[in-house]
């Protein structure tokens, strides 16, 4: 007889208990969602820095049979990246601790080639590659 008879408190969940849990169950599903909201916009960010990468690397290997004479040029890629490239000749004399006698005689001139690849409009950013190269000397 003891087994039919049911206590009051093992009937069930009061109606607090209910909404207690409910609303932890919403506090947590809520930063569950934000941390995921963050990390595909964290993904984003990090496309395109490996696109403006490849831009750079892509343009940088472009303009590496140019050298020998001094360029300056700008594009756009993919309507979003656009990009600067620079070659410039670098002389070795500038770096005093290599050659203290001054201008090294030598059969070739250095050349600094120098991308940046900039994108985005509300909060910009970019990447820069920079390289020497060796053209010959005539």
């Amino acid at each position: 007889m003891r087994s039919a008879r049911v206590s009051r408190r093992s009937a069930g969940f009061t109606l607090l208990e209910v909404v207690v849990a409910l609303a932890i169950l919403s506090v947590t599903l809520s930063v569950i969602l934000r941390i995921f909201s963050q990390v595909s916009g964290a993904s984003k960010v990090n496309d395109d820095y490996l696109r403006a990468l490849q831009i750079a690397e892509n343009t940088l290997l472009q303009y590496s049979t140019e050298i020998g004479q001094k360029t300056r040029a700008k594009g756009v890629e993919d309507d979003y990246f656009s990009w600067t490239v620079s070659i410039e000749p670098y002389r070795l004399s500038e770096i005093p601790a290599l050659f203290p006698q001054g201008d090294p005689d030598g059969f070739f001139d250095l050349y600094l080639l120098d991308v940046e690849v900039t994108w985005g409009e509300s909060r910009p950013r970019s990447v820069q590659l920079s390289t020497f190269r060796i053209g010959d000397r005539w």
